[in-house]
């Protein structure tokens, strides 16, 4: 299940890039954020939380993401994830280990769902709602195919910078899963080294070549 939250946190700062096409001011948030994301890069420090039932907090993860286009690094307190727009690693801290892999689409989508994101958002169709709420402009997102593993969306944006807040995820099941994105750095010095692993950094980790 700590999978499944992570790959899904990876994937926030591109969650967006084939949304609503219908409403002109969702379409315009979403291209401002990839603007953002895909020329300047950011920095941003994350919460998921899991829920079950009743809002009953089932699990939560917290960490650090940095992203420019399709390279990115996420550190949490379980791993960490280098991904370079070619290779990628994962770094397992309990063991030690390293995973180093050249992954497919198909792969890729587990660890970095900006891949196939956006064909998976096109099967939704998004509205503007809360219109009166003066803090957040909030997108409803709802799968145009009953089989589709989420049936709610909820994605929320700062008003006065434009800036995504949030990200709610409503499973079928009584399962419900939220991003909470906090500390934005839009404008910090992001550098391609960011997205290679260093090995002279972890002394005594077991490199695994998967490729």
């Amino acid at each position: 299940m700590i999978k499944y939250i992570l790959s899904i946190c990876i994937s926030i700062c591109s969650v967006f890039t084939l949304s609503a096409r219908s409403n002109v001011d969702a379409e315009q948030l979403v291209d401002r954020w990839m603007q953002i994301v895909q020329s300047r890069g950011i920095s941003a420090k994350f919460t998921i939380k899991s829920f079950e039932g009743k809002d009953l907090i089932s699990q939560e993860v917290s960490g650090d993401v940095v992203v420019k286009g399709n390279q990115f690094y996420f550190d949490s307190e379980e791993l960490s994830l280098w991904f370079n727009g070619t290779t990628q690693w994962v770094y397992f801290k309990k063991t030690r280990e390293v995973n180093i892999s050249t992954p497919t689409a198909d792969e890729l989508a587990q660890t970095n769902p900006m891949m196939v994101v956006s064909g998976y958002l096109s099967r939704f169709n998004s509205r503007l709602i809360n219109q009166a709420d003066v803090h957040y402009h909030t997108i409803e997102m709802l799968p145009k195919n009953e089989q589709e593993k989420f049936e709610k969306l909820i994605v929320k944006f700062h008003k006065k910078d434009k800036m995504l807040q949030s990200i709610r995820l409503q499973e079928k099941t009584p399962v419900t899963y939220e991003i909470i994105i906090t500390n934005y750095q839009k404008d910090a010095s992001i550098h391609a080294k960011m997205f290679i692993f260093d090995a002279s950094k972890f002394e005594g980790v077991i490199l695994n070549d998967l490729r």
